[in-house]
Protein backbone atom coordinates (compact mmCIF):
# COMPACT_ATOMS: atom_id res chain seq x y z
CA UNK A 1 0.00 0.00 0.00
CA UNK A 2 2.84 2.40 0.79
CA UNK A 3 4.19 2.05 -2.74
CA UNK A 4 0.84 2.81 -4.37
CA UNK A 5 0.28 5.85 -2.17
CA UNK A 6 3.83 7.00 -2.83
CA UNK A 7 3.36 6.68 -6.57
CA UNK A 8 0.10 8.64 -6.47
CA UNK A 9 1.77 11.33 -4.41
CA UNK A 10 4.72 11.50 -6.76
CA UNK A 11 2.40 11.96 -9.75
CA UNK A 12 0.53 14.75 -7.96
CA UNK A 13 3.81 16.46 -7.09
CA UNK A 14 4.88 16.23 -10.73
CA UNK A 15 1.60 17.82 -11.77
CA UNK A 16 2.11 20.63 -9.26
CA UNK A 17 -0.76 19.57 -6.97
CA UNK A 18 1.08 19.75 -3.67
CA UNK A 19 -2.08 19.61 -1.55
CA UNK A 20 -3.22 16.27 -2.99
CA UNK A 21 0.35 14.95 -3.03
CA UNK A 22 0.63 15.64 0.70
CA UNK A 23 -2.55 13.68 1.40
CA UNK A 24 -1.26 10.60 -0.44
CA UNK A 25 2.31 10.88 0.83
CA UNK A 26 1.45 11.41 4.49
CA UNK A 27 -0.73 8.31 4.36
CA UNK A 28 2.01 6.51 2.46
CA UNK A 29 4.53 7.46 5.13
CA UNK A 30 2.33 5.90 7.81
CA UNK A 31 2.01 2.74 5.72
CA UNK A 32 5.77 2.62 5.07
CA UNK A 33 6.50 2.95 8.79
CA UNK A 34 4.00 0.16 9.54
CA UNK A 35 5.51 -2.09 6.85
CA UNK A 36 8.99 -1.71 8.31
CA UNK A 37 10.71 -1.59 4.91
CA UNK A 38 13.56 0.93 5.23
CA UNK A 39 13.91 1.37 1.46
CA UNK A 40 10.23 2.23 1.05
CA UNK A 41 10.38 4.48 4.09
CA UNK A 42 13.38 6.40 2.72
CA UNK A 43 11.77 6.72 -0.71
CA UNK A 44 8.47 7.93 0.76
CA UNK A 45 10.26 10.45 2.99
CA UNK A 46 12.09 11.74 -0.07
CA UNK A 47 8.86 12.14 -2.05
CA UNK A 48 7.06 13.77 0.88
CA UNK A 49 9.97 16.15 1.34
CA UNK A 50 9.71 17.18 -2.30
CA UNK A 51 5.97 17.76 -2.01
CA UNK A 52 6.46 19.80 1.16
CA UNK A 53 9.03 21.95 -0.61
CA UNK A 54 6.58 22.47 -3.47
CA UNK A 55 3.98 23.53 -0.90
CA UNK A 56 6.44 26.01 0.61
CA UNK A 57 6.97 24.15 3.88
CA UNK A 58 10.73 24.21 3.63
CA UNK A 59 11.57 23.46 7.27
CA UNK A 60 9.57 20.22 7.34
CA UNK A 61 10.81 19.36 3.84
CA UNK A 62 14.42 19.74 4.92
CA UNK A 63 13.87 17.55 7.98
CA UNK A 64 12.30 14.72 5.98
CA UNK A 65 14.83 14.94 3.17
CA UNK A 66 17.68 14.72 5.67
CA UNK A 67 16.03 11.73 7.38
CA UNK A 68 15.70 10.09 3.97
CA UNK A 69 19.38 10.67 3.22
CA UNK A 70 20.45 9.37 6.64
CA UNK A 71 18.30 6.24 6.31
CA UNK A 72 19.56 5.67 2.76
CA UNK A 73 23.19 5.92 3.81
CA UNK A 74 22.62 3.69 6.84
CA UNK A 75 21.15 0.97 4.63
CA UNK A 76 23.41 1.57 1.62
CA UNK A 77 20.77 2.83 -0.81
CA UNK A 78 23.04 5.00 -2.96
CA UNK A 79 20.27 5.97 -5.40
CA UNK A 80 18.19 7.56 -2.68
CA UNK A 81 21.12 9.21 -0.92
CA UNK A 82 22.10 10.89 -4.20
CA UNK A 83 18.51 12.07 -4.79
CA UNK A 84 18.44 13.92 -1.47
Amino acid sequence: MAGVLGNLGEVCTGLGDAAQALVFLREGLQAARADGDPSMLAHTMNNLGSALALAGNLAEAETLLQESIDLSLTHSYPYLSVMG
